[in-house]
């Protein structure tokens, strides 16, 4: 699966590798909204974030992850790139096990830029500023599914000119299986507009889609995404890409090293998590630019729904552990006493309690070598008895019982091919008992009996020839 999941992830990203020669679609109204990163986390991860979105950060890039939260937060992001300043400030919160809310802000401030008049002359100056109030809303329907909501208020001013307008965007985050995440937003299904002046700008219809698979055992997160701009534009839309990975370190605290790329620049970052607050940087590299982005994130608790499961889970889990010690304790101390078959009896009470327990498994299998060990032995010396009394039947019979209950019984394998050697020999199958005898000498060549039998039966098939 985890093949499947990886192979799954890299044609994702791969079939539409080549849109990275497309124009990347700058320019449109709520281009921010977009293009942008309001996370160091997702900006380190090549800004595929739609298959994740587990953090504060998620109203941005799919609100459904909400759902999934356990933990209320708040996130922080100031950034200054080109005598531009960004920001994002947001919480999310979850209200019980199945459903959360979050508010933020994002938005930014161009320089100032000068106004003259026909002939050339300084009229002053005038700043450009745009801003995106999100409302959020997250369900879970079930333990893999969510979907979530933004109500989105956006705000444009240049100079004495402002305008704002109403969009919504919806979202949808499935676990298909372990470890791996599906996540689709649709932004601006309903389409804010603004209008400045004379001009009315439409926000487009978008469509963003990524997936994510966790390697958990060694604790390394990959994610790629895809969206196509303006999608009810055929001639117009344009299609972005990026793909990141996250591996996760755990040593006095916990570490994240990333790195990404997507349509238009590489990124690198990394994060460290020191009690409930994290920090993350990361710098982009793209032909034009440096630029860099700084987050930060506070975790402020659980609401009581989700600290009584938590609390209910540990107590269940300790019921459990208990359980578990207690009869591993009596089956060894039966072992001891040499009450073989008890003490499997009452190890494998242990699999109604946890079947996943990897200490009673090794004691089941040192268990079964005795039980097994001294069972076989006691069919081996029968079959030994009934092949010197060449009754070839029950020896046979005995001998594959022997391997049966120890596959591991070479010297059962190799006498159960001389008892069907001797059998053949003795209804005249001559070839037949000749093919047996060597499989004897295969398993062991030292074999006497084996070796003394083959002789005297290649003599005979010389006077038959």
């Amino acid at each position: 699966m985890r093949k499947i999941a990886a192979l799954l992830i890299f044609l994702y990203s791969a079939a539409f590798g080549f849109y990275s020669q497309v124009a990347d679609g700058g320019g449109l109204p709520g281009e921010y909204l977009n293009s942008f990163s309001v996370s160091a986390r997702a900006f380190g991860m090549g800004k595929a974030f739609t298959g994740v979105a587990n953090d504060v950060y998620a109203p941005y890039w799919n609100p459904a992850g909400i759902a999934f939260l356990n933990n209320s937060e708040a996130g922080f992001t100031l950034v200054s790139l080109a005598e531009t300043r960004y920001s994002f400030v947001g919480c999310v919160i979850p209200l019980d096990l199945k459903t959360g809310i979050g508010i933020s802000r994002f938005g930014f401030d161009s320089p100032l830029a000068e106004k003259t008049n026909s002939v050339g002359e300084s009229l002053g100056y005038y700043q450009e500023k745009q801003s995106s109030y999100l409302i959020s809303y997250a369900e879970k329907i079930s333990d893999t599914f969510s979907y979530g909501l933004n109500l989105k208020v956006v705000f444009q001013e240049i100079d004495v000119y402002s305008a704002f307008g109403i969009g919504i965007d919806a979202g949808a985050l499935i676990s298909p299986v372990n470890n791996m995440r599906l996540g689709a937003v649709l932004q601006n299904i309903l389409p804010a507009s603004l209008k400045l002046k004379e001009e009315t700008d439409r926000y487009p219809v978008n469509l963003k889609t990524g997936a994510s698979y966790l390697f958990s055992d060694i604790d390394l997160l990959t994610t790629v995404d895809l969206s196509v701009i303006d999608i009810l534009s055929f001639y117009k839309m344009t299609v972005r890409w990026g793909i990141g990975a996250e591996y996760h370190l755990k040593y006095w605290q916990d570490i994240y090293i990333r790195a990404g790329i997507d349509y238009k620049e590489a990124a690198f970052g990394a994060g460290i998590s020191v009690l409930n607050v994290c920090f993350d940087y990361a710098v982009g590299i793209s032909t034009f630019e440096v630029s860099h982005r700084a987050s930060l994130t506070l975790k402020l608790g659980m609401p009581p729904s989700q600290q009584e499961k938590i609390i209910q889970e540990e107590k269940t889990a300790l019921v459990k552990e208990r359980a578990i010690i207690k009869l591993l304790s009596g089956s060894e101390q039966l072992f001891r006493d040499g009450n073989f078959t008890e003490a499997k009896k009452e190890v494998l009470k242990i699999t109604e309690i946890d079947p996943a327990n990897t200490e009673y498994k090794l004691f089941l299998s040192k268990v079964n070598k005795y039980i097994y060990g001294k069972e076989a032995d006691d069919h081996y010396k029968n079959a030994l008895k009934y092949m010197d009394e060449d009754n070839y039947d029950l020896a046979d019979t005995e001998f594959k019982k022997t391997i049966e209950l120890n596959p591991e019984h070479v010297e059962a394998k190799e006498y159960l091919h001389y008892n069907q050697a001797r059998r053949n020999m003795s209804e005249k199958k001559y070839p037949e008992a000749e093919e047996e005898l060597k499989t004897v000498l295969k398993i062991n060549p030292a074999n006497i009996k084996a070796k003394e039998a083959l002789r005297r039966l290649l003599e005979v098939l010389d006077l038959l020839k």
